[in-house]
């Protein structure tokens, strides 16, 4: 008996000890690996867009482009299959024309007997739904934290859900919102004490540290998340060459950054604007996270979240 006993621990112990591991991994993997994205626009005569976005050698792949619409591929498994409403080709159109037709004609020919049958289906199938949406809202009920029968599997889901989540920071920046423009409204009335409020936190040297760490991490992320490499052409004509050469002498500012990279085309017979730009870039998930956790854990940026939050 002990035998059988310490082999059943034994089997849980490696079972645990291999989801452990795993998640461990998983964790390390989404830390390190970062997350490659392209983005392809063309405007000649529609804009057409095209947009990757793939982690781990492809594992996770996602596109969407206007003329296919989205796709989502896990391990080259295709979950996500999905064309665009707004571009169908000629033949399809026609397809569809004559289907119309063809049913509006057998419409015609059904005869009152038929016509109550199927309105018979519809009321049953209605009285189906609605018993169906009673049977998910009692397991919806069940599954609702603070219930007796709750699983712990359930509350980690509840706790860790994206949609609670977003719900939070959604309600605490509405709040925070909120105390802003109330304090901003105070001040535009001309309130004394208000004034004095604002000047008070204007002088405080912590909340002036803590604003510009929030900037200078902003800052850092936004030029993390910024293309790599951005190759391709513009080409533009207004018809007019005073107002071209204009353009274009604004355009030249900015060749140090496009030098090699990025084709500037003027035309200065026609009005014209074509363009086929590439960028690549790629978004470590570690360092977004490096630079929101310095600024959790600051003291000044926490003294500024408890003053407006």
């Amino acid at each position: 008996m002990l035998l059988i006993l310490w082999g059943i621990l034994k089997a849980i112990g490696i079972v645990l000890l291999f989801l452990i591991l795993l998640f461990i991994l998983v964790i390390f993997l989404i830390l390190s690996v970062p997350v490659r994205y392209k983005i392809n626009f063309k405007y000649t005569d529609r804009a057409d867009c095209y947009i990757c976005v793939s982690w781990l050698v492809h594992f996770i792949h996602i596109e969407y482009s206007t003329a296919d619409g989205a796709v989502f591929k896990v391990c080259g498994i295709g979950i996500l299959k999905r064309k665009n409403k707004s571009f169908i080709s000629d033949r399809d159109k026609t397809n569809k024309s004559d289907k119309a037709v063809k049913t509006n004609e057998d419409s015609r020919i059904l005869t009152s007997s038929t016509l109550e049958k199927t309105e018979n289906n519809k009321c049953v199938l209605e009285k189906n739904k609605a018993d169906k949406k009673v049977i998910r809202e009692k397991q919806i009920k069940k599954k609702i934290p603070g219930s007796k029968r709750i699983s712990l599997f359930y509350k980690i889901k509840y706790i860790f859900s994206p949609s609670r989540i977003y719900r939070k920071l959604k309600n605490r920046l509405t709040a925070l919102y909120k105390k802003v423009k109330k304090q901003l409204i105070r001040l535009a009335n001309g309130s004394k004490k208000a004034k004095k409020k604002f000047l008070r936190l204007l002088s405080d040297q912590s909340l002036r540290r803590a604003v510009k760490k929030i900037f200078n991490g902003f800052l850092k992320i936004s030029a993390h998340c910024l293309p790599i490499s951005i190759n391709g052409y513009i080409k533009f004509g207004t018809g007019d060459p005073y107002s071209t050469g204009n353009i274009l002498r604004y355009t030249a500012l900015c060749i140090p950054l496009y030098k090699n990279k990025f084709d500037v085309i003027p035309v200065f017979d026609e009005s014209i604007i074509e363009t086929d730009t590439r960028l690549k870039g790629r978004v470590s998930i570690r360092v977004i996270l490096g630079v929101i956790s310095r600024l959790y854990f600051d003291r000044d940026v926490k003294k500024l979240l408890k003053k407006f939050l």
